[in-house]
C-alpha cells in the first residue's frame, strides 16, 4: 500500500467512525446548527484512555504549511485556488499529549496526517503527585487518622485529575476546587461513561471529601473507623495502578 492509498484508507475510516457521526450528532442536537456540509478541515484527537474528540473546519488546531502555485507578497491573503499542496506540520502545545488524525480537503485533493504516539506528560505529573501522597497516607495511617485522611484526599484528587487529563474532551488548564473535580469526574462516569471507570472511585472521593474538613477542625473526627479508611485507601491504590497501566501502554508505543 503506497502513501496515497494509506492516506485514503485512514481518511475513509476517520469519516466513517468519528467525523460523520459527529456531524449527525450536531445536527440532531441543534437543528439550527450552522455547520457547513462542506468539510474542508477535520481533526480527531485520541486520549490514552480510549476517548476521542472531533473538531471540524475552523475548530481544527495546529500548524499547516502550504506549497503555492505562484509567489504571494508578504501580507497578501492566500487563496485556495493558489494552493498546490497543504501539509499538517505540528499539533498545538496543548494537544501534544494526544494522538490525532488531521485532514485537509481542497478542490480534488486531500492531505491526511496522523500519529498515534502519546506524550502523557500532564497525566504523569498528576500521577506522580497522587502516588506520593498515597504513600504518605499509608504511612500516616499507623500514627494519625487525621493526617491519613488529609493526605488521602490530596492523593485521590490528583489521581482523578490524571485520569481526566487522559481525555482530550477535558481541559485541566485551570485550577479546580474539590467540588469542581468531583462534579467533573461524576459527570464523565455517570452521564458520559467516557472514562470507563468503576464508581467506587467516586465513592472513595466522596468519603475523603466528606471527612477532609472534619479531621482538621473537629476534635472527635479522629474516630473514623480504621477498616473504612483502609478500604478507601485500597480504592486509591487500584486507581493508581489502572492509571499506571495507561501510561505504561503509551510509553511502549512512543
Amino acid at each position: 500500500m503506497n502513501n496515497e492509498e494509506m492516506a485514503a484508507k485512514v481518511c475513509e475510516q476517520a469519516f466513517d467512525k468519528w467525523i460523520n457521526p459527529e456531524i449527525l450528532k450536531r445536527y440532531s442536537n441543534d437543528s439550527s446548527n450552522k455547520l457547513s456540509t462542506k468539510i474542508s478541515y477535520a481533526q480527531v484527537l485520541f486520549g490514552i484512555d480510549g476517548t476521542h474528540m472531533v473538531r471540524l473546519n475552523n475548530e481544527v488546531k495546529g500548524t499547516f504549511k502550504v506549497k503555492l502555485r505562484k509567489a504571494v507578497k508578504k501580507g497578501d491573503p492566500i487563496l485556495m485556488v493558489n494552493i498546490e499542496d497543504i501539509f499538517f506540520a505540528d499539533q498545538d502545545e496543548q494537544d501534544k499529549d494526544f494522538g490525532h488524525i488531521t485532514i485537509a480537503q481542497y478542490e480534488d485533493r486531500r492531505s491526511v496526517s496522523f500519529s498515534f504516539l502519546y506524550g502523557a506528560k500532564q497525566v504523569g505529573k498528576y500521577l506522580n503527585l497522587g502516588e506520593e501522597y498515597y504513600n504518605q497516607a499509608c504511612v500516616a495511617l499507623d500514627g494519625s487518622r487525621r493526617a491519613c485522611i488529609t493526605l488521602g484526599m490530596t492523593a485521590i484528587e490528583n489521581l482523578i485529575k490524571a485520569r481526566l487529563a487522559a481525555s482530550p474532551q477535558i481541559n485541566l488548564g485551570v485550577r479546580l476546587s474539590h467540588s469542581q473535580v468531583h462534579e467533573l469526574f461524576s459527570h464523565f462516569i455517570d452521564d458520559n461513561q467516557a472514562l470507563k471507570l468503576n464508581k467506587k472511585y467516586i465513592q472513595s472521593h466522596e468519603f475523603f471529601k466528606a471527612h477532609f474538613n472534619d479531621v482538621r477542625y473537629h476534635p472527635d473526627a479522629d474516630k473514623v473507623r480504621l477498616d473504612t479508611i483502609k478500604r478507601h485507601l485500597r480504592s486509591i491504590d487500584e486507581l493508581r495502578k489502572e492509571t499506571y497501566e495507561l501510561v505504561s501502554k503509551v510509553d511502549s508505543l512512543s
